[in-house]
């Protein structure tokens, strides 16, 4: 629905919904508003709407001098690094003591020094104070702690890149009997039903994967589940996703972490693109290819299954489209994708995994 249109509506029973004033979060219930910090002061930012900081909904018209950047996700570096290949001064700020907190360590490493080589300037470990402007024009003045010392940073643009929550005050759920957490979003199950079973949300709102082909997705096994009587389910879908920094980091499937909490044995195999003829042959031979496979339990010594758990990307091109150990990956779509089916009987073995 376009900005245009202000209808909305809320939920005023459990099988009603009356118009109101959001109608718009109801029909697009992927919407999430940004987690940009409240306007108090003291530990805390001031709000949005006394400082001119840029999110996805502003646009600029020029080139700005100076950046700066709060938050190190992937949104936060992605264009960290494109305003400083753009000719902006960019200093980005980050609690953690690293870019890129989820993925490998070896990885995010890449990346930043990738990013230090191209200008950019870290400051990490902060505790922001307050942001400052005069009349909610530029200069914007950043203020944070660190080392026990307090900074002042100066800019003529601030992107927040602090991620998003999931709008869905307002709206009436609790009258319509749909569960769900101001932080987390809307509760839904595998199949995207909320705990009210006439009511199904997709998109932002009810999962951790904020992509719009997500959400695509999402919505047309909605479709399926409620209008005919479908049965897919959003645990087989196959989600990829990347980083689009130089170098990227892409991956697909479960981090080292996750399959060491769910007890799963594994094995991981790493290739330096170092050790790679077409990347030597490129002089692009900065990043990795790692696979971790699970391990087939049996009480013979033999190498691990072939089922891929996960694979994870560091270079240029972050998918991996030539030999690697002497066989190829498998092939890449960019969109998510559900394992293969057999003609008859239970899914069959994951053979592609999307990009």
């Amino acid at each position: 629905m376009s900005d245009s249109a202000e209808l909305r509506a809320s939920f005023d029973a459990a099988d009603a919904a009356a118009l109101g004033e959001r109608l718009r979060s109801l029909v697009d219930i992927r919407d999430r508003r940004h987690g940009f910090p409240p306007r108090t002061y003291g530990n805390r930012f001031l709000g949005r709407d006394a400082v001119p900081a840029l999110i996805d909904e502003n646009h600029l018209t020029t080139l700005p001098k100076r950046l700066g950047v709060i938050g190190a996700g992937p949104i936060g570096m992605e264009l960290a690094q494109a305003f400083r290949r753009f000719g902006s001064d960019v200093t980005a700020f980050s609690r953690d003591s690293k870019i890129l907190p989820k993925e490998d360590a070896d990885a995010a490493a890449i990346v930043h020094a990738s990013m230090v080589r191209d200008g950019v300037r870290f400051a990490f470990e902060v505790k922001y104070l307050r942001v400052e402007s005069a009349e909610g024009q530029p200069p914007v003045t950043v203020v944070v702690e660190r080392d026990g010392r307090e900074e002042s940073f100066e800019f003529d643009a601030l992107l927040v890149a602090t991620g998003r929550k999931p709008n869905v005050t307002g709206l009436g759920l609790d009258l319509a009997g749909i569960r769900f957490d101001p932080r987390s979003g809307v509760e839904v199950n595998d199949k995207l039903q909320t705990s009210n079973p006439n009511v199904f949300a997709v998109g932002d709102v009810a999962s951790r994967y904020q992509f719009t082909r997500m959400a695509d997705f999402m919505a047309r096994m909605v479709i399926r589940n409620a209008l005919f009587l479908g049965r897919d389910k959003v645990s087989s879908l196959l989600v990829p996703w990347a980083t689009y920094t130089a170098p990227e980091v892409a991956h697909v499937g479960l981090y080292e972490r996750d399959l060491e909490a769910r007890g799963i044995a594994f094995a991981t195999y790493t290739r330096e693109l170092a050790d790679v003829d077409r990347a030597i042959l490129e002089d692009d031979t900065e990043g990795f290819v790692r696979i971790h496979v699970k391990q087939a339990p049996t009480r013979f010594s033999a190498p691990p299954s072939s089922r891929v758990t996960r694979a994870t990307s560091s270079a240029r091109s972050a998918w991996p489209c030539g030999p690697v150990w002497g066989w190829a990956p498998w092939p890449v779509s960019s969109t998510p994708t559900r394992p293969r089916r057999k003609r008859f009987g239970r899914p069959a073995t994951p053979t592609t995994a999307p990009v």
